[in-house]
């Protein structure tokens, strides 16, 4: 595959391990259809898979890391200084 591919598959990491549209595509089945395509170049293409891999595993590990809620006063303050700034 060309490193154009390879390019594409990086600037879309994350939406396609998301699997969400991200505005990155006039109308969603362009999307799907680049989904489409960047898997099938994720089938002959070790480097880009390992990258897709990766972010996947990191994923996961933040998300069995960080079980604990934030304590409700550090939301309160939080929410506090957003309404404040949204006006």
């Amino acid at each position: 595959m060309s490193q154009r591919d390879c390019r594409s598959v990086h600037n879309l990491l994350y939406e396609y391990v998301d699997k969400q549209w991200c505005g990155c595509c006039d109308e969603i089945e362009n999307f799907q259809q680049v989904m489409g395509l960047l898997q099938q170049h994720l089938t002959c293409c070790p480097e880009c898979q390992r990258s897709v891999d990766a972010e996947v595993h990191v994923r996961q590990v933040l998300r069995q890391a960080c079980t604990e809620n934030a304590p409700e006063s550090l939301r309160m303050r939080v929410v506090s200084v957003v309404r404040s700034e949204l006006g």
